[in-house]
């Protein structure tokens, strides 16, 4: 399956930054466009009226003068673009021309850029190969004509064709733009040290590109060089602000989830774009107790390996670039379908007796995919199992709904140099196992090379296939293609969101709770607990640099934060064994007042109960009591109303036992609730903080699960305070 929708060349070139060395470099590069007045009056009648949009009347000026002309290059270049005004009709006759202008003047880069631009806009096979040929060209007479290098990086390339192009651009290497491209394809040859070397060359001459920045530190984080890759790379996002070539941007669009991709499309400004840089890769730090982020090491590693094995072998094919080319993709025939069904989605079966009959084998695997209950036979014979549907091909994800469709847009394969599988290995790491065929080990007909399956332990099966497309059932390029609501689920995985391969078995709860920070008002003190071993957690804003990952060997973290919404990583370990957890919080403003901070719970001890710190000493964990137990809450009050220095208040508790605790922590109501009401007259502390406490009896609060609310009403006003709920439970 193709999961892709309208897209653009998004392959961003990294080495062609703005920087003083450009400069020198404009005194080798032309226009891609001859001046009109530069023409012979009958080639610039002809331009006018390709310009007015009458392409044939240019298309008769233009030969005619061609006839005329025979040794000018420049009337088989207006003819060709004439002709390339017309496409695809005009294909033929516009290449024809090109290449005629190309043979008459073999040194001037324009009609081979034009040549190029024919192929580019015709894509496929063929429009490939004009690209390759005119831009080859091009590069070599002049690296930095027009957007030839960006065009050239997105069209395939092997390990020849980049020794090929080194070879072209070495006729150039005084330039430190040209120093950068090499760097570039000398990196992607894995040659770090060649690479490096260049890459250093280029940089003494401009040592705040931040392209050729982010290249060196690809160069060095590929070449599992930690330190001075993440050296390099934090230099570059420093000046992230400066990067016009979006190089950055483009390195980690591949791992990007579509809430990423969507606000990154909407632009980001540059001024925020290192931070939001610093955001995106502390939301997927591994270990928060490394003190580093081994995930960007991971992810470079990842992309040299998936770069090398899974590359786009046609990255120009309509498919990736139109809707019309994706709905064009063919369903399977319905013999695939029938080996489908007998290969990868039949169960075990009892063994045939009597005759000659097919033993139906399965090979053993982790994935259950294929285990599913029989529905009956179809016409043809074949099972018919649950599950077992076809997903059409040319589905729009703007109308799926199932994951923000931006991310096509943006286009992953194209942007990357990708495939499918290139793709989902640099999302997901390497699979647990990879079957070639289908589980029907006996049967030859699913010994078929042409289907390969990654499995994940994880998160299931995924499934690649040679694409279909219109006219050719041979195409090399090999994609998504789910058959089962489970390779779809998995599909979706691989599209939307990226995980470390570092290990994290532990599992353990976690909980929250907010207060006024005791330092400053507008900031908001968050309490995350716990339920075991140590804990490690940092907030995380969508467009903003993390506050300091904290840790605590008592399982529990105190992170200030302005009000607004955050990613919260809590990560925690128990002797060697790592666990993670990411949840999305919203911290309070306590700026409006009165209000009422979120509710503790513990344990009872001697000495007083009205300090923060003392009842976090005494929090209860996991939020579970033994019967017998009696449970102290502790809640904080602000703003309350303050005459002849005391405060008064009602503080009204509900405790409300409960078998569904999130459908009834939503209830405004809970007229079946037990019901404890206190009238409170408290002195006025200086900093404005009332301190709520209540014991409560293990009578109240048998064996069983329940949800505590706390209602706080200033008597002095008559008017609420706030509220706050707490789930618990008594076993």
């Amino acid at each position: 399956m193709r999961t892709r929708v309208v897209l653009g060349i998004l392959a961003v070139s990294l080495c062609c930054a703005m920087s003083p060395s450009r400069s020198r470099a404009t005194t080798l590069a032309r226009q891609p466009q001859q001046a009109a007045h530069t023409l012979p009056p009958e080639l610039q009648a002809a331009r006018a009226a390709l310009d007015a949009g009458n392409s044939r009347q240019a298309i008769e000026l233009a030969e005619r003068y061609a006839r005329g002309h025979q040794s000018d290059p420049r009337g088989q270049v207006m003819v060709g673009d004439g002709y390339a005004a017309r496409l695809p009709a005009g294909l033929y006759r516009a290449v024809r021309a090109y290449r005629e202008a190309c043979r008459l003047d073999r040194d001037n880069p324009e009609p081979f850029y034009k040549l190029a631009q024919v192929g580019l806009r015709t894509r496929g096979d063929n429009g490939e190969a004009l690209a390759a040929e005119g831009l080859e060209r091009v590069l070599e007479l002049d690296p930095l004509y027009g957007r030839a290098w960006d065009q050239w990086l997105t069209v395939y390339r092997n390990s020849g064709g980049r020794q090929a192009m080194i070879d072209r651009l070495r006729l150039h290497d005084s330039l430190p733009a040209v120093q950068a491209m090499v760097g570039r394809l000398l990196m992607e040859e894995e040659r770090y040290d060649e690479a490096d070397s260049l890459l250093a060359l280029a940089l003494a001459a401009d040592p705040t590109n931040v392209a050729w920045l982010a290249l060196r530190a690809q160069s060095s984080l590929e070449a599992s060089d930690a330190s001075r890759g993440l050296r390099h790379y934090h230099a570059a996002l420093e000046r992230a602000e400066h990067d016009s070539t979006g190089a950055l941007w483009q390195q980690v669009v591949g791992i990007a989830t579509p809430d990423e991709l969507l606000e990154w499309s909407r632009g980001v400004p540059p001024e925020e774009r290192r931070m939001w840089l610093l955001a995106f890769w502390a939301r997927r730090n591994p270990d928060l107790f490394a003190g580093h982020n081994r995930r960007i090491m991971e992810h470079f590693a990842r992309l040299r390996y998936a770069r090398k094995n899974y590359p786009m072998l046609h990255p120009l094919i309509n498919l990736d670039y139109t809707r019309a080319g994706r709905a064009l993709t063919l369903p399977p025939l319905p013999s695939e379908q029938a080996a489908q069904a007998l290969c990868e989605t039949f169960e075990f079966a009892a063994p045939m007796t009597g005759g000659l009959g097919i033993v139906r084998a399965l090979s053993p695997g982790p994935s259950d995919v294929r285990y599913r209950p029989m529905l009956g036979m179809d016409a043809l014979g074949f099972p018919v199992m649950e599950g077992a549907v076809l997903f059409p091909l040319s589905f729009d994800l703007n109308d799926l709904g199932v994951f923000d469709s931006v991310g096509a847009k943006t286009g992953y394969n194209l942007a990357t140099g990708l495939s499918d599988r290139g793709l989902t290995y640099l999302r997901l790491g390497p699979p647990d196992g990879i079957v070639l065929g289908g589980d029907n080990a006996l049967n030859p007909v699913c010994n078929d090379t042409r289907l390969v399956r990654w499995r994940y332990r994880q998160w299931g099966e995924l499934r690649f296939t040679f694409v279909n497309f219109l006219g050719s059932r041979t195409a090399s390029e090999i994609g998504f293609a789910p058959r089962v609501r489970e390779q779809f689920n998995t599909t979706m995985v691989a599209l939307t969101e990226d995980h470390s391969t570092v290990p994290a078995p532990l599992e353990f709860g976690v909980w929250t709770a907010q207060f006024r920070s005791t330092d400053r008002a507008e900031i908001t003190d968050l309490v995350v607990i716990t339920t075991q071993g140590r804990l490690a957690a940092s907030l995380v804003s969508p467009t903003g640099v993390p506050w300091e990952t904290r840790e605590s060997r008592t399982g529990i973290v105190l992170l200030p934060g302005a009000s607004g919404r955050y990613s919260l990583l809590t990560h925690a370990k128990v002797g060697d064994q790592l666990g993670r957890q990411t949840l999305d919080v919203r911290l309070r403003s306590f700026t409006e007042l009165p209000a009422v901070s979120d509710l503790l719970l513990g344990g009872v001890w001697t000495g007083s109960p009205d300090n923060r710190t003392a009842m976090l000493g005494h929090v209860r964990h996991d939020l579970t009591f033994s019967p017998g137990d009696t449970v102290r809450s502790y809640a904080e009050l602000y703003g309350l109303t303050t005459a002849a220095g005391m405060v008064r208040y009602r503080a009204t508790y509900l405790i409300l036992r409960t078998g569904d605790v999130a459908r009834d922590y939503a209830r405004e109501t809970w007229p079946d609730a037990q019901h404890l009401a206190f009238e409170r007259r408290r002195e006025s502390a200086a900093d404005g903080v009332t301190v709520e406490t209540l014991d409560i009896l293990p009578q109240w609060i048998p064996a069983g699960r329940y949800l505590l609310r706390l209602q706080v009403e200033d008597l002095l006003t008559r008017s609420p305070v706030g509220r706050a709920t707490i789930a618990l439970e008594v076993r």
